[in-house]
């Protein structure tokens, strides 16, 4: 039985297991294994402009951890690690031009504010929420720069990803904060 005919829910269940052997050891790693992969394989089914949870991942990747792991992570995670999930499990949701493991400007973005978001927190005092708001309003500006000059500027996707964001800080920061502290 070739794995791409394996049931959805059983699928999800294989995808999900990683995260569960990681909580014991890092709580915030396997939280942000668990959305990037949330986001990567399941969400991208739906082509919903801005729902995506790759930048809360990378965000709390730079607070957690040094700056070296932090950007290993962000490199690593949503581009090696869920690229590898969606091309042998959730293959009949992969574009067709898309290759098996995706690393572009997306993830070089993600690497720099990871780098930013660093910088900040070791420099300054922002409470959580001030830190998601500055680090969405550079991210965007920086997605709105590259997109004017390739030609594909989005301007709902971003929106929608910094209110979501914000709201997501807003109501679970206790939760945040104490992912940030396990």
């Amino acid at each position: 039985m070739k794995i791409e005919n394996l049931p959805f829910s059983l699928r999800a269940i294989i995808t999900f297991i990683p995260c569960i052997l990681i909580v014991p050891f890092d709580p915030l790693l396997a939280f942000c294994l668990f959305i990037v992969l949330f986001e990567k394989c399941i969400i991208s089914i739906f082509p919903l402009p801005g729902i995506e949870f790759t930048t809360l991942a990378t965000f709390l990747f730079a607070l957690k951890y040094d700056l070296i792991y932090a950007l290993f992570l962000a490199f690593f995670v949503p581009g090696v690690i869920a690229s590898v999930f969606k091309y042998t499990l959730w293959k009949e949701f992969k574009k067709p031009d898309e290759a098996p493991i995706t690393l572009g400007g997306g993830t070089l973005i993600d690497m720099l504010m990871v780098a930013f978001c660093w910088f900040l927190k070791t420099s300054f005092t922002f409470s959580l929420l001030q830190l998601m708001f500055i680090f969405l309003l550079v991210k965007h500006i920086i997605n709105f720069v590259k997109g004017h000059y390739t030609g594909s500027v989005d301007v709902i996707g971003p929106f929608i990803s910094f209110f979501l964001n914000i709201f997501l800080i807003l109501i679970f920061e206790g939760f945040f904060l104490w992912l940030l502290n396990a």
